[in-house]
């Protein structure tokens, strides 16, 4: 039986989820509007002049797109903190990536991707319900590239066959971490990366 205190932790944990899941829906929402303004472009506007200009309504295209199967590359992020992790949602959305999850659970992304298959993966390595070394070994079976951006340190405990997968250690710019996920899923797997890389970059915005 639950203590007081430890029903009031998990309730507070709900809503902090719920809070989080708002917040992305909105910017998915936000986001697919944008694009979709774009891809329809600037239209003549109805009775006016040949010099007359007017955008289209990206109001009228609101929350029926969304069930919608998205044509953007998918990113699976599965992260143990959420909230810290927003930054890299939002900066992976303004790529026009669609991101799945985030997670923050290895037992969420495994049930996710037994029905999806995603173009590129953003691993933390540990999560609250273990480590992703297998979650990893899975996506290198599906020959879908991913890149661990962990705050782990334990380099040594790392299996072997995973040592030379893509290891960006936070705090990272996000630039590195677009830049990276954009060339696996146009190159495919990027087998190591280099710290240095990291310099020279601008600050994410």
């Amino acid at each position: 039986m639950q203590s007081d205190g430890q029903t009031s932790g998990s309730e507070s944990a709900q809503r902090v989820r719920e809070h989080i899941r708002h917040r992305l829906q909105a910017l998915r929402e936000h986001l697919r509007a944008q694009r979709q303004t774009a891809e329809a472009g600037i239209t003549k506007a109805e009775g006016d002049g040949p010099g007359s200009l007017q955008r289209s309504d990206a109001g009228d295209q609101g929350s029926a797109t969304i069930d919608e199967p998205s044509t953007q590359p998918r990113v699976l992020v599965l992260q143990r903190e959420l909230l810290p992790n927003l930054p890299l949602v939002a900066s992976l959305a303004r790529l026009g990536l669609d991101v799945a999850g985030p997670f923050n659970r290895v037992s969420q992304a495994r049930t996710w991707i037994e029905s999806n298959r995603p173009d590129a993966a953003v691993l933390d390595i540990a999560l609250w319900d273990g480590t992703s070394f297998d979650l990893a070994d899975e996506l290198q079976r599906r020959e879908v590239p991913f890149l661990f951006y962990t705050s782990w340190d334990d380099l040594a405990a790392i299996p072997l066959e995973l040592r030379e997968m893509p290891f960006l250690e936070k705090p990272v710019h996000l630039a590195l971490v677009a830049k990276l996920l954009s060339k696996m899923i146009a190159d495919g797997q990027v087998i190591e990366t280099r710290r240095e890389d990291d310099q020279n970059l601008p600050e994410d915005q």
